[in-house]
Parts: C-alpha cells; structure tokens; sequence
C-alpha cells in the first residue's frame, strides 16, 4: 500500500505543476485581443403601467372599470348588480398602460 505524502510534498508538489504551468503559458504566444462590439440599440421601454379597478361577471367579462381612488366605489357597483341579477360579481386590481382611458 502506498506511502500517505505529508503536507511538505503534497506542497513541493502543487509549487512544481504551478511553475509548469507558468511556464506552458509563457511559451504560448498571445492571443489577439477581440475588438469591442457595438451595442444594439436598446429595445424601446414599455409604457408605464397603471392599477384600475374592474367589476367581472361570473363569466369573467369586464362590467365597469374604475380608477384606483375609486375602490368602494368598484365595490358599491359590485353589490349593486349582485342584487339586481341576482348573480356573482367580482372587483379584481388591474394592471393597464397608463395612456388607456377608464
């Protein structure tokens, strides 16, 4: 069975392949530098997103849409038509592009 090397070789060991691989590199030419790409244009920003309040039927269709401040209001309208249909309707936060008109 083979001798355990002490921590001394084991070092005197990794300098050695170290000073070999210096050297491997050394005598290895440069390589050439690769030039500096242009970057592509960046692709354009989306547009800003907005949070608006939508009444849903049961069948997930838009009803009536609100702006942010007006959650109770969303709601009041959501009670509303449950009593006149006699239906489920639910308020859900909805993200959409701030140019879109509620």
């Amino acid at each position: 069975m083979p001798r355990r090397a002490s921590n001394r070789e084991r070092l005197q060991r990794m300098a050695l392949e170290a000073e070999l691989t210096a050297a491997e590199k050394a005598d290895k030419p440069a390589a050439p530098k690769k030039r500096a790409t242009k970057k592509s244009e960046s692709a354009p920003s989306r547009p800003g997103l907005k949070l608006v309040w939508k009444v849903f039927d049961a069948r997930s269709k838009v009803v009536a849409a609100f702006p942010f401040p007006l959650k109770e209001k969303a709601e009041r309208k959501a009670a509303d038509l449950c009593e006149e249909t006699g239906q489920a309707y639910t308020v859900r936060g909805v993200k959409v592009p701030l140019d879109e008109v509620v």
